[in-house]
């Protein structure tokens, strides 16, 4: 095993960490500290992933020691004092961030354990944070923060003990505390780099990250610890038997077909293998109903299919021992037979729409995307865009009723036809025409017209695809002061122009209608829409 390799979720959450540090120079804003909430709960969800992969460390740690305890109880020991250190030091760092936020939110620590930053009332507070971590000191010796440098430096050191020479790289473990940063001209510690003048949303943020890291070293060294007892020859022993099926749903009509044999099993001898029943330690309760040609430790096993249903079988694999004696290791696994079915999951509706390109989700159990071939009907067009994912595009001409009709290779070469799957094909629903806000018909005032940009379009909110429109015409209907109807057309453009702005509207007083009539609209896919009048009375 090696050390822990980010995730992309991982780096995002890093960057932005990093993106925020680099803010807090210029005034925090209230949408900057919100950026940190979010980037915290990242952080505690980043933090959650880390202890998985710590916790199946351990697990097989702990499953080593049971099969070969001689050989790994002293690596095992080694990962439990990993896990002790780290779980100091990030119970340390959990004091440390309950004792600022209790200070700074004037409440008990016990609430501070469990208050969610976003429910903090005083994340810009930077002064108590501030007094707390780096106290009337111009390098943070006076507070909190000087303490966790220490015990930061301690872990490293304790950490890296565990290991051997060769592995014991610093820059692995991370937690760099060395680094001196210059402001303004100034040099600023590892200390008041990260806590003076910070706000309390970016404190509890930077302790989360430091937590993570721990939860990171941790990893790194207990996955050292691992691959160090595991260069050693025949690290388990081979004490587990194995079963690895093609796959375990089968066609009907298709064989079932697996591979059984002993893991780390040497090459220069083979094991014999029989199906059948036997106990939990190998010995036979009944009669053997086969027996497995072996090849390279390998053996190959196929099953004919010809029923559905779930089935069941058995057996142990046997091997002599260099003094002699016969081991067996039993294993019993199933499999499923199932007629070919054909799965069609739409992504985001029932119907496919002309225009848009239409995800789908196409998919055949037991069989691997690249082997599915997918055709549809009525002179449209499918596209695969990714395992399992294609794009749609309905013609204008497409009759009403669409199928996709699928196919798969066999693992034999051959051909079946999956079935197929009906759709609707239908138009591109109707937007509709707004200014301010207003549908239809409303009321505003002269002056808050004045301000509108123009006449808007839009799908209703609930529409499937998020498709821009535009208007790209409109005529103008307005009362003059004798009364008359006048009219404006404005051409290729959606906006209100100065000639409206500064002469139509202010020249219209309280009961007077504007209309605005033949309203053109364009999506982004092509389609020209006549949208419905908007009506506005001035107040």
């Amino acid at each position: 095993m090696s050390g822990g390799k980010e995730t992309a979720r991982q780096k995002m959450v890093g960057l932005m960490y990093l993106v925020l540090m680099a803010l807090l120079a210029m005034n925090v804003s209230k949408d900057i500290l919100e950026a940190f909430v979010t980037v915290n709960h990242g952080l505690q969800n980043t933090a959650e992933n880390y202890e998985k992969k710590n916790e199946e460390v351990y697990a097989a740690f702990d499953k080593a020691k049971s099969i070969n305890p001689q050989k790994v109880t002293e690596y095992w020991n080694k990962a439990q004092e990993a896990k002790r250190l780290s779980v100091e030091l990030t119970q340390y760092i959990n004091s440390v961030q309950n004792t600022v936020v209790s200070k700074t939110e004037q409440i008990t620590e016990d609430q501070a354990d469990t208050l969610q930053l976003k429910h903090a009332e005083k994340k810009d507070d930077y002064d108590t944070p501030t007094n707390i971590l780096i106290g009337d000191s111009h390098d943070g010796s006076a507070g909190l923060s000087a303490n966790l440098r220490t015990q930061i430096e301690q872990f490293k050191t304790s950490l890296l003990d565990l290991l051997r020479a060769e592995d014991r790289d610093e820059s692995k473990l991370g937690l760099n505390t060395n680094e001196v940063v210059v402001h303004n001209g100034i040099d600023h510690n590892w200390e008041m780099n990260n806590f003076y003048h910070t706000p309390l949303a970016a404190t509890v943020t930077i302790l989360s990250q430091i937590q993570n890291e721990v939860k990171n070293a941790e990893y790194y060294v207990i996955s050292k610890l691992m691959e160090e007892f595991g260069h050693e020859d025949i690290p388990f022993d081979t004490v587990a038997a194995k079963v690895i099926a093609t796959s375990n749903y089968v066609l009907q009509g298709e064989d079932y077909q697996a591979q059984l044999f002993l893991a780390a099993y040497s090459k220069t001898q083979q094991p014999n293998i029989y199906i059948g029943e036997y106990d939990s330690v190998g010995n036979l309760i009944g009669s053997i109903k086969d027996t497995i040609s072996v090849v390279n430790g390998i053996g190959n096993y196929s099953i004919p299919t010809d029923t559905e249903g779930v089935f069941e079988y058995s057996g142990a694999i046997q091997m002599t021992t260099p003094n002699g004696d016969v081991r067996s290791f039993p294993f019993q696994t199933d499999y499923i037979v199932a007629k070919p079915n054909l799965v069609v999951s739409p992504t985001k509706m029932l119907v496919f729409y002309k225009g848009p390109k239409n995800p789908v989700e196409i998919s055949v159990p037991g069989v691997a995307s690249e082997n599915i071939e997918v055709r549809i009907t009525g002179g449209n067009s499918i596209q695969k865009i990714g395992s399992g994912n294609y794009e749609v595009e309905i013609r204008n001409g497409s009759p009403r009723q669409v199928f996709i009709n699928v196919k798969a290779r066999m693992p034999d070469g051959s051909i079946k036809d999956m079935g197929r799957e009906e759709f609707v094909a239908k138009n591109m629903p109707k937007p509709y025409a707004s200014i301010g806000g207003i549908v239809g018909a409303g009321k505003m005032s002269i002056n808050t017209i004045k301000i509108q940009a123009g006449v808007k379009a839009e799908y209703d909110p609930e529409f499937v695809f998020d498709l821009p429109v535009r208007v790209t015409s409109f005529t103008v209907e307005y009362q003059s002061r004798n009364g008359m109807w006048l009219t404006l057309n404005v051409e290729n453009s959606y906006k209100f122009d100065s000639v409206l702005k500064t002469q139509i509207f202010p020249s219209l007083k309280g009961g007077q209608k504007v209309m605005f009539k033949n309203i053109k609209g364009k999506n982004s896919a092509g389609q020209k829409y006549d949208l419905d009048p908007v009506i506005i009375e001035i107040i």
